[in-house]
């Protein structure tokens, strides 16, 4: 522990019977155990799922794919996220639940409590291809004009449902995902 100015860095304070406490919260996991097993849980879950949508190769959005009992943390669903959105054609969002949708589900915490719902839209594996990308291009006029534009131009936006980043050309209105600079 030591002191910045401001306050005591490694410790926290709460009220306490005497005044108040001194915490050291510097060796604390940013995850419990029971955090980290709902966690792996969620993800091997996933894992299944993805397997068998993506055998049927069609598009789905699977709403309600984690109930709020499942109870992912904040740093959970970071990690959750990251895991989904690594696999192609796959996004997730997490939705908070109602006051009914609470008391359905039994939920007594009074925080917010959250669905989890998953997209997948199959991507065809060409589009993956940086060279039949960079030859659809030169013959692409948009394409073109996208080269030839201002860099100035462009602003970058993240995308509500995904999450991802995206840029857009203020000047030709074009969008696309990829840093066009």
């Amino acid at each position: 522990m030591f002191f910045n100015g401001i306050g005591f860095v490694g410790f926290g304070l709460r009220p306490g019977v005497s005044g108040w406490d001194f915490i050291d919260r510097s060796g604390f996991a940013e995850k419990s155990q029971a955090a980290m097993r709902r966690e792996k849980a969620a993800k091997d879950a996933f894992d299944e799922f993805r397997a068998a949508v993506e055998k049927q190769g069609a598009p789905v959005t699977k709403k309600d794919f984690l109930l709020p009992p499942s109870h992912l943390t904040s740093a959970c669903y970071a990690d959750f996220r990251k895991h989904v959105l690594a696999s192609p054609g796959w996004t997730c969002r997490r939705r908070r639940a109602t006051e009914q949708e609470k008391s359905i589900f039994k939920e007594k915490r009074k925080a917010p409590v959250y669905f989890i719902d998953l997209s997948y839209k199959p991507i065809d594996p060409s589009d993956l291809d940086p060279k039949k990308k960079t030859a659809a291009n030169d013959t692409d006029p948009v394409a073109k004009k996208q080269k030839t534009t201002n860099n100035n131009n462009w602003k970058s936006a993240v995308d509500p449902k995904t999450g991802r980043t995206y840029y857009y050309d203020r000047e030709t209105r074009v969008t696309q995902w990829e840093k066009p600079y």
